[in-house]
């Protein structure tokens, strides 16, 4: 159960414990105030491009940071309140790696169990295209940005990432 609340953010009473819909939710008596939690979402920018070799290769970032520090994962990054994904999708590929998306194409929706921050979000995936040079602007979240072979094997943590990272593989052999 949801920790979040323990008093109404409306009338500040103690929130009490009812059954709706089989479930423990968090419920004020007082005003009749009822807390449904909802996952977190966060975007994920998938850049793909043909190196000067002829072979696709993605934009991916190594983690300085838990969870999964080390690995790499596709640039990505969680909604801010009233952003809409694909304004997120820009802001975060810009902050993380001074690049900007344009062409955002949805590919698909993961859940996200494996990431403790918050361990069950909605990760929106998007092919985009990355214009401009490569600066890593967040130095405290990424050790390194690269281009990284698709034909690679690239040690990425978060299980999201590598289902559309092999996706693309599988695709575009």
């Amino acid at each position: 159960m949801d920790k979040e609340y323990l008093y109404c953010p409306f009338c500040s009473s103690k929130l009490n414990i009812k059954i709706e819909e089989h479930k423990e939710r968090k419920y004020c008596a007082n005003c009749k105030w009822t807390y449904y939690p909802k996952p977190d979402i966060a975007v994920a920018g998938v850049a793909i491009e043909i190196g000067q070799d002829m072979k696709p290769r993605v934009l991916m970032v190594r983690r300085k940071r838990q969870p999964f520090s080390g690995t790499w994962m596709f640039p990505a990054g969680f909604l801010e309140s009233g952003e809409h994904p694909e304004e997120a999708l820009i802001r975060e590929l810009d902050e993380e790696t001074g690049l900007e998306a344009t062409e955002p194409r949805f590919l698909k929706i993961i859940k996200a169990i494996s990431d403790s921050r918050s361990p069950d979000h909605l990760v929106l995936f998007y092919q985009i295209k990355a214009i401009g040079e490569i600066a890593n602007n967040d130095r405290d979240e990424n050790s390194d940005i690269a281009w990284k072979l698709i034909d690679d094997d690239v040690d990425i943590g978060f299980p999201h990432h590598r289902i559309i990272f092999d996706e693309l593989r599988s695709r575009i052999k």
